[in-house]
């Protein structure tokens, strides 16, 4: 059973068609005029990285430079996210001590060069943190995993005794 349109349908539809073309391009105008403006941005900045003048900025080179910001701003609007993550970094420090332990002292292979190594990182994060003027949240949070891995060997060494 075939259905055939009159002409009158057919304009309709069209016009229905266009309609809702119109209305779709309507909302979707900001993300063409962007696409524009980013594609018309990338163009004149390669332009300008042939001569060496201007650095390439793409949507990625703008999130990357933006991460350090964004992190101090994760951290400053909310304290308890510092708190947080401080607890994180020393559980995680815990953890990986009792890993390196466990593992190294079931084989009794290699104890000393594990237990040199674990000093020697102590040790670098240690003056890493107490030399800088104002330690950042990369170094406090691994001054937590120090901490850590310091817990877990003292509390390793109580069990053994």
């Amino acid at each position: 059973m075939k259905v055939s349109l009159g002409r009158a349908d057919m304009v309709a539809s069209v016009t229905a068609a266009i309609t809702v073309r119109n209305v779709g391009t309507a909302f979707c105008s900001c993300n063409w005029r962007r696409f524009r403006r980013s594609r018309k941005l990338l163009c004149n900045a390669r332009q300008g990285s042939s001569e060496g003048s201007t650095p390439l900025r793409t949507r990625l080179t703008v999130k990357l430079t933006s991460v350090p910001y964004r992190l101090d701003m994760y951290f400053t609007n909310n304290p308890w996210r510092k708190v947080m993550w401080s607890a994180t970094a020393f559980s995680s420090g815990y953890y990986s001590a009792n890993t390196v332990s466990l593992s190294f002292g079931a084989l009794a292979i290699n104890d000393v060069i594990a237990a040199a190594t674990t000093v020697a990182f102590c040790e670098v994060v240690s003056k890493a943190y107490w030399s800088a003027s104002s330690p950042g949240l990369a170094l406090a949070f691994l001054n937590f995993f120090k901490l850590g891995v310091i817990a877990a060997l003292i509390a390793d060494a109580f069990k053994l005794s």
